[in-house]
């Protein structure tokens, strides 16, 4: 199965709950680039113990703290079926720690991957199985464009949002804590209430010009003052022609958004030659 990953559009921490939370309200949007690769090898109709491989260096093998072994675990658990013995097969391609949701993605993929060879929770059960495995879990049971409240699992599907955006990724190879970015945040970060309604429609009317007006991340602040690098990078997107940059989740990968295809060709090109080690991704597929 190949797996999509996110950046959220628009990242609004609106306030601090009472149980230690964040309330959110966030655009999430999906890419088919990067992807992860995730299959699973069923040992016959036998039960027993979940192996997982993947040669990534720091993701865990370990099924009790791999979000894919507990995605069997908490399956078999709703369904009240023993757990089956399999082998998951992850090739990594999503940064690690990146806010691109690469653990939450692979983690939605077994989910669905189990559904299909047993089929024995309704879509409300497969929801609800997915958000205890994490907030952004259940978006990438559909990987659509969508809207998210509450501390994430408020979940809304978007119409005539274009599902390509001409969007390019910088990759660092160093993870950010979300504990840590949130941490961070004070409430004079938090933008304006009506700040996704007017994304979204910007998005709808396909005007990309107005949309990066509205993209936005109250958990950047702090990244883009502890990592320089960030700031360097952000700086070069624009640079390149972006109508904007900013970081995806707690980051540290930062993504612009550009007027076209074609102009992101272009600043491909410039990034890669002007940001030596850091991944640019996105742009037309190669045939």
């Amino acid at each position: 199965m190949i797996v999509c990953s996110k950046i959220n559009l628009l990242l609004n921490v609106l306030n601090r709950r009472s149980d230690g939370y964040h309330e959110l309200d966030t655009i999430f949007f999906p890419l088919q680039n990067p992807a992860d690769e995730l299959t699973i090898d069923f040992n016959g109709d036998t039960t027993g113990s979940v192996t997982i491989q993947c040669d990534t260096p720091g993701v865990p093998l370990d099924p009790a703290s791999n979000l894919c072994g507990k995605a069997v675990y908490a399956y078999c658990k709703a369904a009240e079926i023993p757990v089956p013995a399999c082998t998951i097969h992850l090739e990594k391609h999503i940064p690690c720690a990146g806010g691109m949701g690469g653990g939450s993605s692979d983690c939605a993929a077994v989910l669905q991957l189990l559904q299909e060879k047993f089929a024995l929770l309704t879509d409300v059960q497969l929801a609800e199985t997915a958000l205890s495995l994490g907030a952004d879990v259940p978006f990438f049971l559909h990987c659509k464009p969508a809207r998210a409240g509450g501390v994430g699992e408020k979940l809304s599907i978007l119409e005539n949002i274009p599902e390509d955006l001409p969007i390019l990724l910088a990759a660092s190879d160093f993870p950010i804590s979300a504990k840590w970015a949130y941490q961070q945040w004070t409430p004079s970060y938090a933008f304006p209430a009506d700040q996704s309604e007017k994304l979204i429609m910007a998005l709808q009317k396909k005007d990309l010009q107005t949309a990066a007006h509205y993209i936005g991340n109250s958990l950047a602040f702090a990244a883009f003052r502890k990592f320089p690098l960030l700031q360097i990078i952000k700086d070069e997107f624009y640079r390149s022609g972006a109508l904007c940059a900013e970081l995806s989740g707690s980051g540290p990968t930062v993504f612009g958004l550009y007027s076209s295809m074609d102009t992101l060709e272009q600043a491909k090109q410039y990034m890669t030659k002007h940001l030596p080690g850091v991944r640019i991704i996105g742009g037309r597929k190669q045939k």
